[in-house]
């Protein structure tokens, strides 16, 4: 009886041996996880261009990796670094915390973009970091063998809209400028001649309202309008908008070409209901 005893303390104390080691032993260079990358089969290509087509990530570009399969040493930022030329390359290496394989079980992974599990749309978009740090993404891979680079899909978690003013003729030459324009509460980024921000997505249709302040010499003038639209995450919307003195109208709607959804792309879409 007593020998019997003593095999199972013995057992047990292999088993919380075994758990310690897992959690608290020096890790070797092998025992980190690694993100694939420079191969178009598994290389993450989601980062966002937010301003264009939005399927590659850039230099310095960060994201949170998570190992759902640890309770410890399973959360850190990798950063990417981008070569362009003839071979392009993205390769990712661990800048922040440490993220470790599961020594016996297969490898669960969510990873974010902006580089935190916590996030907060930003409402002043008017530069192009805040607006690059509104376009929230999360990505999965499963069944991670140890040792198994990760290869990432993500998904993006808001829509994009953009809004064309042109100015009516109207207006005299020249006089007449747009010193401001919001998108659903958010202040855009201007891009040219257009207006962009990016959007919570809804679960289905809602007013989307947009209010531009028009510039005529020293007087300034605010209009609204308001559109019916169901924001779809990942696709984006483009507006042409008429200003007039009084009023703004719907010109026309413009849809691009199709980026494929599992690159990372914007789906572009369009919907009416601006007046």
């Amino acid at each position: 009886m007593k020998t019997y005893k003593y095999i199972v303390l013995a057992a047990l104390v292999l088993g919380f041996a075994a758990c310690s080691q897992d959690d608290d032993f020096a890790p070797q260079q092998e025992d980190i996880v690694k993100i694939a990358s420079a191969n178009i089969a598994t290389e993450v290509q989601t980062r966002v261009n937010t301003l264009d087509e939005g399927t590659v990530w850039e230099n310095g570009d960060r994201i949170l990796l998570v190992n759902n399969s640890r309770n410890n040493k399973n959360s850190g930022t990798y950063e990417a670094t981008v070569t362009t030329g003839d071979n392009p390359t993205t390769t990712w290496a661990l800048n922040d915390g440490l993220v470790l394989y599961h020594s016996s079980e297969a490898n669960s992974f969510t990873a974010y973009y902006p580089a935190s599990v916590d996030f907060t749309l930003p409402t002043d978009q008017s530069t192009e970091a805040s607006i690059k740090s509104a376009d929230r993404m999360v990505g999965t891979a499963s069944n991670v063998a140890k040792g198994e680079a990760v290869a990432l899909s993500f998904e993006r978690q808001n829509a994009k809209v953009t809004i064309i003013p042109q100015l009516n003729t109207e207006f005299d030459s020249g006089t007449a400028s747009i010193s401001s324009l919001t998108i659903g509460g958010i202040t855009s980024y201007k891009n040219g001649n257009s207006y962009v921000a990016i959007l919570q997505s809804t679960d289905g249709t809602g007013t989307l309202e947009v209010s531009l302040t028009v510039k005529v010499g020293e007087v300034e003038t605010q209009l609204t309008a308001s559109a019916t639209v169901a924001l779809q995450k990942g696709k984006h919307y483009t507006f042409n908008l008429k200003v007039g003195k009084n009023k703004v109208t719907i010109e026309s709607i413009s849809t691009d070409t199709i980026y494929y959804p599992f690159s990372g792309g914007w789906d572009n879409d369009s919907e009416t209901g601006l007046n």
